[in-house]
């Protein structure tokens, strides 16, 4: 459980800042890592953690958060940025600043406040979306229901079927 909250935790500080500080709308976290603004990707987060038995010793976290940059390469699906979606250029020490600050207030929520807020903020939440199975190519049509515990993605497919996928497991579709 913990792993995962700990990538909840980045998320949503990432979504915050972007929403509160930057003042971009439609900001949505993409399961399982990435930061969507709209249906354009922002950032996107890898934690690795360092596990002792059943305890984290500690976590490395990765952020490629998009922020002055306005040409990208042709080989990168749907990015943008905040400058691009702002329109102004932002200090990235003050943006960092601003995340240390988010993920110092989301760190005092119970697990089920920091559960509801990914929940809220799930992009393509309830939203009739593609996917492809990733071990063998079948594409299905399906409604993003929630994150589990675990940190699964359950779908519920369009006859009402729900399954939980994993990371690497399903990949969305446009």
């Amino acid at each position: 459980k913990l792993q995962y909250d700990i990538s909840c935790l980045i998320s949503l500080a990432v979504m915050r800042v972007l929403t509160n500080h930057c003042k971009i709308n439609n900001v949505y976290i993409k399961w399982p890592n990435d930061i969507y603004v709209k249906d354009k990707k922002i950032a996107g987060i890898l934690v690795e953690h360092c596990i002792n038995g059943q305890n984290i010793k500690y976590s490395i976290i990765g952020l490629g958060l998009n922020i002055n940059q306005k040409i990208f390469s042709s080989h990168i699906p749907n990015p943008t940025s905040i400058i691009l979606e702002c329109k102004k250029e932002f200090d990235i020490e003050d943006i960092a600043t601003n995340i240390v600050q988010q993920l110092q207030q989301l760190c005092q929520l119970s697990h089920n406040e920091l559960r509801a807020q990914i929940h809220q903020s799930l992009y393509k939440k309830d939203t009739l979306s593609r996917f492809e199975l990733c071990k063998n190519g079948e594409i299905f049509s399906g409604y993003i229901r929630q994150i589990d515990d675990n940190g699964c993605l359950i779908i519920e497919t369009i006859n009402r079927q729900l399954y939980k996928f994993e990371l690497n497991e399903i990949k969305y579709l446009q």
